[in-house]
């Protein structure tokens, strides 16, 4: 008898004890989950936030040379979007607060920066209100001393 590997899987309200593939797919196919989050060109699976160690090494230089190094897909238009304008790129939150689009991250030395999240429109909308402006979700900013 093989045994599968389970997975636990969060969709709405509901927690469910699943095999991995069939986690995968649902995960796939639910708005909580961006594939521009967990997924590299090379399939890994990778968080959705990057920490201050993960993004030390671009010290002296902007978080969207670090974005465009450590998580590409980030930057990018979302592949759910039917157009491409600006509205098919996630918006930047700095310290919980609306600071412009992906260009602004040219404006944020990585040395003041704690923690990058990327979160989907849902996500967005949750932590942020119905009056976010984020169909293609967040990039979420944290700096020192607003952690």
């Amino acid at each position: 008898m093989t045994r599968r590997r389970q997975s636990t899987l969060a969709v709405g309200c509901a927690t469910v004890s699943m095999c991995w593939s069939c986690a995968g797919q649902i995960a796939q196919t639910s708005d909580a989950f961006d594939a521009r989050a967990t997924r590299v060109s090379s399939g890994a699976l990778v968080a959705p936030t990057l920490r201050r160690r993960d993004i030390a090494a671009f010290d002296g230089r902007p978080l969207a040379d670090a974005l465009a190094q450590l998580r590409p897909d980030w930057l990018r238009p979302s592949p759910l979007a039917r157009e491409t304008d600006e509205s098919t790129r996630p918006v930047v939150y700095m310290n919980d607060v609306p600071g412009g689009d992906a260009r602004s991250l040219q404006s944020i030395p990585s040395d003041a920066v704690v923690e990058v999240q990327l979160l989907s429109a849902g996500e967005a909308r949750i932590r942020f209100g119905p009056a976010c402006r984020c169909p293609a979700g967040v990039i979420r900013v944290q700096t020192r001393g607003h952690e």
